[in-house]
C-alpha cells in the first residue's frame, strides 16, 4: 500500500464579508473525487507505523512527511512533479536522541528547519534540512503528536493525546530559532 497525495484546487473564498453575530461563515462544498493524485512511492507501514506528520514549505511547494518508525523517515515530496525522496537518513540522524519515533512534524520557514515530535520520547528535536540535529528538548503532555509555530517563532503549540493543547512562549533554549 502506497501513500498518495491528492491535489485539490480550492476555489476562491465565497466572500470576504465577516459574519455577523449568530451568522455562520460562508462555505462552499468541494468535490475532490475527480482531483488528481500524486503517487509518492511512500510505502505505508502496518499497525500505525506509516506517515504521521506533514509540513508544507510554501515557498518551494514541497511537503515534508514523517514516517513514524520501522524505519523512521523524513521525506520530501515535490508538489509540482510528485517526486518523493528521503530528505536525509532519519535513522542515522536521530540515533541516540530522544526521537525514538516520529509522530509529528513542523517546517519553520523563518529558520528553514524542521521540528520533529516524538511521542515515545516525549520530546521535540530540531533538525536542519540536511539532517543535523540542532537541539532536542523534552515536552509536556501524555502523548505529544503534533506541533505548530507562530510565524515569528515566538510561540509554539503542542497537541497531545488525549485532548491536550500546550502553549509555549519562546525562552532561550526552547526550540530557539
Amino acid at each position: 500500500r502506497l501513500a498518495r497525495v491528492r491535489l485539490v484546487q480550492l476555489p476562491a473564498a465565497p466572500s470576504d464579508r465577516v459574519p455577523g453575530p449568530g451568522e455562520a461563515p460562508a462555505s462552499q462544498r468541494v468535490d475532490a473525487t475527480a482531483m488528481p493524485f500524486l503517487d509518492t512511492g511512500i510505502a505505508l507501514g502496518h499497525a500505525n507505523k506509516g506517515v504521521e506528520g506533514l509540513a508544507h514549505d510554501r515557498a518551494r511547494n514541497r511537503l515534508y512527511a514523517a514516517v513514524e518508525q520501522r524505519p523512521r523517515r523524513v521525506l520530501r515530496v515535490d508538489l509540482e512533479t510528485g517526486q518523493t525522496e528521503d530528505l536525509f537518513d532519519a535513522e542515522a540522524a536521530f540515533a541516540g536522541t530522544c526521537a525514538t519515533d516520529l509522530s509529528g512534524l513542523a517546517f519553520r520557514e523563518a529558520s528553514r528547519d524542521l521540528v520533529v515530535v516524538s511521542q515515545e520520547g516525549r520530546c521535540l528535536v530540531r533538525a536542519s534540512l540536511d539532517g543535523r540535529v540542532l537541539e532536542a528538548v523534552p515536552v509536556g503532555g501524555d502523548r505529544p503528536e503534533g506541533v505548530a509555530f507562530s510565524e515569528d517563532l515566538a510561540e509554539m503549540v503542542v497537541a497531545s493525546e488525549p485532548n491536550e493543547l500546550l502553549r509555549y512562549v519562546r525562552e532561550p533554549g526552547l526550540i530557539d530559532g
